[in-house]
């Protein structure tokens, strides 16, 4: 939080504590200490794929009395917890906002204030699209817009992976590289192969 406060972030999202396994009082506890601690409002981020701790939705409730807890980030996949989320405790001053691309459409017409999306990192006109579709209340362009989401959805697919076909994808769009810090972990030819496959199904290549 010290490091960052010279940036003067207007948000800072927070995971739950992660590799060891956290009963959900230890995560409450965890939430409570960091917003207590933060100089800008806190977004509560749920990834159990990568934390191994979901948080439960009674603890969202809990943590959602605290002034300084503006929302939550859910890439659960969890559109059950979410949609009892948004229907039941939606409020001014607390977003619920959606982390998994299958779900945005649905999200935002069910009642969610926002998305947060990866796979835009590649194509963002859909997600574009979708925003001014909400905003104009057009379902029928809404789920236009999901369509396309899923589609792109392919190179995660085809791969089995995540961020390395996202940033193969960029690249094949001419604005990053396919390069990842592991090296690993980076696509192989064949692979990059297949998320520009789907790239030129979309007409974006």
């Amino acid at each position: 939080m010290r490091a960052s406060a010279s940036l003067s972030p207007d948000f800072v999202v927070a995971v739950p504590p992660y590799y060891y396994g956290a009963p959900q009082e230890v995560i409450y506890q965890h939430y409570q200490a960091i917003a207590d601690a933060a100089e800008c409002p806190l977004i509560l981020y749920d990834i159990p794929s990568r934390t191994q701790n979901a948080l439960a939705l009674e603890t969202a409730i809990r943590l959602m009395s605290h002034p300084n807890i503006a929302g939550m980030k859910d890439s659960s996949g969890d559109f059950i917890r979410f949609s009892r989320g948004v229907l039941g405790y939606n409020t001014p001053n607390f977003a619920w906002i959606q982390g998994e691309d299958y779900l945005d459409g649905a999200s935002l017409l069910l009642g969610a204030r926002g998305i947060v999306t990866g796979l835009g990192n590649v194509w963002i006109e859909p997600y574009i699209n979708m925003r001014g579709a909400h905003r104009q209340g057009n379902a029928q362009a809404i789920l236009q817009a999901q369509a396309q989401i899923n589609a792109l959805y392919e190179i995660i697919n085809v791969t089995g992976k995540v961020i390395p076909p996202i940033k193969a994808g960029a690249m094949l769009l001419g604005r990053s590289t396919a390069l990842m810090k592991t090296p690993g972990l980076t696509l192989s030819a064949d692979e990059v192969a297949q998320v520009k496959g789907v790239l030129k199904k979309l007409g974006l290549l």
